[in-house]
Parts: C-alpha cells; structure tokens; sequence
C-alpha cells in the first residue's frame, strides 16, 4: 500500500517538475510572453503577452474587432501547417494601464513554431507591440532551452496527466512558479 502511495506522489512529482521546465523554457526563450499557464484538466496552455494599454486606444479597429483578426490569423495558420486544434481562444483582458492578449491553445496540437507565429502576428496587428522583458535575443541562445528540446518538454508534460495548475510569470528577470 505504502509503495502505491509513494510512485504516485513520485509520478505527481516528475509531472510537477516536466510541467515546469516547459513553463519555464517557454518564458526564457520568449520574453514577450509575460504568463503562462497549464491547466492539466483541459490540458490546455494559457500564453499572456502584456503590452502598453495606450497602443489599444491608438487603434483604428474595435478590440472586439482585434480579438477576431488574431483568431482568424491563428486559425489560418492552423489550416496552412494542417493543424487540427481543439481549443484556440484569443481575449484581451485591461489593467491599467497595461492591457493582456491571452491565449489559450490545446497541448496536443500546440507547437512552439506558433509561439513564434503569433509574435509576428501580434506585432503586425499591434504597432509598437513591447517585450514586457528587454532581454537581448542573442543573450537568449544560451539560455533558452537548455539540453532539452522544446519539443521533447512538450511531448513530456503532454504523455501525463496531472491534478494541478501550474503558473508561471515573469517579475523582472526571474520567473516565478505558483500552483493554483
């Protein structure tokens, strides 16, 4: 009995620590992203980019109107790579005076090449769309990921099934942890 208890609570623990590695990654190699987070009951991934809450305002379309066209260009980008997703949301959340574009993507269909995607699309929807980070991308390279390929943290934490949201951001130049 005792042995279950403890491959269990061992099994929680490597779920824990694959979900934060990727969290981690995601944030290090991509500044831009101030948030993320996993939800292992839905299995999906929450991406928060922060920018300057002016930037909206200055806008010749409606939020409503924003929210839509970064949906459809994801969605468009999902048809071109062949990608058959189950969850794509797009939201701005306001919080003076910043203002969030969330993301919420499904794991199984997630890659990080739309990570990249949707950077592009941000700073082509949004004029002077910032890194809530400044790090220099060169700095990065070494950073990034490590031994551990992005995919393989992916493939890691999508193989398991786990009871706890895990959330990360950034403050500053750390990144910190926290289950919900």
């Amino acid at each position: 009995m005792f042995k279950n208890i403890f491959k269990r609570k061992e099994k929680e623990k490597n779920l824990a620590m694959n979900t934060v590695n990727l969290l981690a990654g995601i944030l290090v190699h991509y500044p831009e992203i101030s948030m993320v987070q996993y939800d292992p009951i839905t299995q999906c991934l929450q991406f928060s980019y922060t920018i300057d809450g002016s930037l909206l305002k200055g806008l010749e379309i409606p939020e409503l109107f924003l929210e839509r066209d970064l949906f459809l260009g994801i969605q468009g980008y999902h048809r071109f790579n062949k990608i058959y997703s189950q969850v794509t949301e797009v939201e701005i959340e306001h919080i003076a005076p910043f203002a969030n574009v969330v993301i919420r993507r499904d794991l199984k269909s997630f890659s990080p090449r739309e990570i990249s995607f949707i950077l592009a699309l941000l700073s082509q929807t949004i004029p002077g769309f910032f890194a809530i980070d400044g790090m220099d991308r060169r700095e990065l390279e070494d950073l990034a990921m490590g031994e551990e390929p992005f995919s393989v943290r992916l493939e890691n934490v999508n193989n398991v099934s786990g009871q706890r949201e895990i959330v990360a951001f950034r403050d500053k130049e750390r990144v910190l942890f926290y289950n919900k």
